[in-house]
């Protein structure tokens, strides 16, 4: 069962207390440019921890002056890496950011998962970015050790055909949703520590379920230390 908190309007003092870290402390965990022209190889220009690809089709038009993207089809697609080597954030802030272009509101699920690491129902604790069939908007979803689960959920519909840039973040005092440079929804509040010891997948539940159909490019998630 899921759980969900939709925010349409953002408090500005939350907007503030949630964005006043400086870019400069993020530090980067694992990111990939998605710029491979071919092979089942998905580089991670962080700290050269590859993933793998499944019936992804490599080197379609990117957002401009990033290059190419990955096409998943919502039916064989999946790229993941896996959990060996990548820290979990613990109590540290997590920043996911990450380009989609959906294919429609036809969806395989009404929630397809654009990236996310660990599982509501088996996962000590997750993050991850979703693409809702159900209204063409973005949701951003934290779960740590104190608030079972917790989204944001708001902006403009992206289901248009352009490129959009959707970044979640979980900070000790709440979570925002930003697309396209603009915060559009928050949550107060403090998930506590996330930990788990799942695979990173992007464009699918599991490896095994793919169930995003459109384009994603340049994944990165950064801890703040």
């Amino acid at each position: 069962m899921r759980f969900w908190f939709c925010i349409s309007t953002v408090a500005l003092a939350g907007v503030f207390a949630l964005t006043s870290q400086a870019d400069a402390a993020w530090v980067p965990q694992w990111g990939a440019h998605m710029n491979e022209l071919s092979g089942t190889l998905m580089n991670d220009f962080v700290a050269n921890r590859d993933g793998q690809l499944k019936g992804v089709h490599v080197g379609v038009p990117g957002p401009a002056g990033y290059g190419t993207a990955y096409r998943f089809d919502g039916v064989t697609s999946a790229a993941w890496r896996s959990a060996t080597g990548l820290a979990t954030p613990g109590t540290r802030s997590v920043r996911v950011s990450v380009w989609i272009k959906p294919n429609g509101l036809s969806q395989p699920t009404p929630e397809p998962d654009v990236v996310k690491r660990g599982y509501s129902a088996s996962s000590p604790g997750y993050y991850k970015v979703e693409f809702l069939s159900n209204n063409g908007r973005a949701s951003c979803g934290f779960k740590g050790t104190i608030a079972n689960v917790s989204h944001v959920t708001g902006g403009p519909s992206v289901n248009d055909g352009r490129w959009h840039r959707i970044v979640c973040t979980k900070t000790s005092t709440g979570i925002t949703l930003s697309v396209d440079g603009v915060v559009r929804a928050s949550h107060a509040g403090n998930v506590g520590s996330i930990n788990m010891s799942d695979d990173l997948v992007i464009g699918a539940y599991r490896q095994s379920s793919p169930n995003f159909r459109g384009d994603i490019d340049e994944v990165l998630i950064e801890y703040f230390n």
